[in-house]
């Protein structure tokens, strides 16, 4: 028994250690996709939020101290995506 429950263990601590850095979540009834990752250095995480149906992404950063979320940039993907489908 003691044998299983550290194999439990162990593979819990080896799928935790291999996990990505980056996670994404959509909601089923929600038309928002929101991505977190890590930015360039280790206090630069990131949140991405992506409207789906305007096609408007917003990034925004967590302020040291626990003082919340600062938006960083704003873009309208909508209309990148039309510049590049109409330069082909």
């Amino acid at each position: 028994m003691l044998v299983l429950a550290n194999l439990v263990l162990l593979s819990a601590v080896v799928l935790l250690g291999w996990s990505p850095t980056v996670q994404a979540q959509l909601g089923l009834r929600s038309h928002y996709l929101m991505v977190s990752g890590q930015g360039k250095s280790q206090q630069s995480d990131r949140i991405w939020v992506l409207d789906t149906r305007s096609g408007e992404l917003g990034t925004m950063r967590w302020i040291d101290g626990g003082a919340g979320f600062r938006a960083t940039a704003h873009r309208v993907i909508q209309q990148d995506i039309e510049n590049i489908l109409k330069s082909r």
